[in-house]
This record gives C-alpha cells, sequence and structure tokens, in this order.
C-alpha cells in the first residue's frame, strides 16, 4: 500500500497567535510521506503510552553521495517533538517527498508545518 501524506498546515504571515495544524495518525504499516520545498517541518507528538521511534529517509548527496537518514530518533511519551526543515536535494525522493516512518501508530500524530512566503 502506499505511504500515507501528511498534509502541510501554512502559518500566514502576521498570523493570530493561534493557527490550526492539521494532523494526520502515524502509519506504522506503510509510512507517511509529505511534499517538501524545503522549509517545511515535522511535528511528532507522541501520547502512545511508551516512547515511539521515527526514521526519516534521506537520498544521496548529488556531490558527495553520503545519505545521512535520522534513524530511531525516540520521540518520549507526552513529548511533542519539531525535525527539519529538510534541503530538497538530500531528503526528497524522486517523487518529491520526505518519506517518514514511525515504530507505533497509535496515539502518534504528525504535522508538517510551514511558514507562509
Amino acid at each position: 500500500m502506499p505511504r500515507t501524506n501528511i498534509a502541510i498546515s501554512t502559518i500566514p504571515a502576521g498570523a493570530a497567535p493561534h493557527v490550526a495544524i492539521t494532523e494526520a495518525d502515524a502509519d506504522s504499516s506503510n509510512g507517511n510521506e509529505f511534499v517538501n520545498s524545503g522549509v517545511e517541518r515535522l511535528l511528532v507528538r507522541n501520547a502512545s503510552g511508551s516512547s515511539v521511534n521515527i526514521t526519516i529517509a534521506s537520498v544521496a548527496d548529488p556531490a558527495t553521495g553520503r545519505t545521512g537518514d535520522i534513524t530511531n530518533q525516540a520521540v518520549a511519551n507526552g513529548v511533542t517533538r519539531a525535525f527539519g526543515p529538510f534541503p530538497v536535494q538530500l531528503w526528497n525522493q524522486s517523487t518529491g517527498v520526505v518519506n517518514v516512518t514511525a515504530s507505533a501508530g497509535t496515539n502518534v500524530k504528525l504535522a508538517v508545518i510551514k511558514n507562509a512566503s
């Protein structure tokens, strides 16, 4: 099955102090993905009752060939953790998305935010 998309919440310039952020359930079976322009940040909110591991897949650096996945980064229960931004040339898969995998899906929420340009 395909990865589950995470919608991007754009924070408008001069926004009020409260902006609604759209969350998606972490899909521990198929993984998640989001369209990346290089300015997005991934938020992981864990209310699962135990720690959850997050992996974000990189791609080979066009200059050096190196990869640098974010692998098994623990997010403790009750914590929201931010990742990114993700430079396009280092993180975008051939389809223009960043791939995210969570070790658990129940009560783990993912959100992607970016500032309006």
